[in-house]
């Protein structure tokens, strides 16, 4: 029996002034079926980072930008840099899982399409988030 490739998974978030909503985020990936190895944050503003409520989350590691620094493109871009995994997961911070079996889904889904790249975090709309768009799966709307 042949064994089936599994790759391995970072998690990559730009986060300015981390919430309760973050916090939720970090709570459901340690519960994930599909095992994250490192949760890769560019956080913008050093000041706004919280050392003592996130220090014991294992395999987060945080890098800090300045305000300036930051660029939606770039932010995201430096953070795929500090990621060596087989498939890198980028997330908003405030796109809490609605339950433990996302990581597994994309990775599953990744393999079905043969493909090297996808975004789920689309679908993961809070129930504040505002006007919701036509693609936007409907069992992740209410968190």
């Amino acid at each position: 029996m042949t064994e089936r490739f599994q790759p391995e998974v970072d998690l990559l978030v730009p986060v300015y002034r981390p919430d309760r909503k973050f916090s939720r985020l970090l709570q459901m990936i340690r519960r994930q079926t599909y095992p994250v190895g490192r949760i890769i944050v560019v956080n913008t503003e050093k000041a706004y980072w919280n050392q003592a409520g996130y220090g014991d989350v294992p395999g987060l590691e945080v890098h800090h930008v300045t305000k300036e620094e930051f660029d939606h493109g770039a932010t995201r871009n430096l953070a795929a840099k500090y990621s060596g995994a087989d498939v890198m997961i980028f997330m908003t911070d405030d796109a809490v899982p609605q339950d433990e079996f996302l990581v597994e889904r994309l990775v599953e889904a990744l393999r079905e399409a043969g493909a090297g790249g996808g975004d789920g975090s689309h679908g993961l709309c809070q129930a504040d988030a505002g006007q919701r768009l036509p693609h936007d799966r409907e069992d992740y709307a209410e968190i």
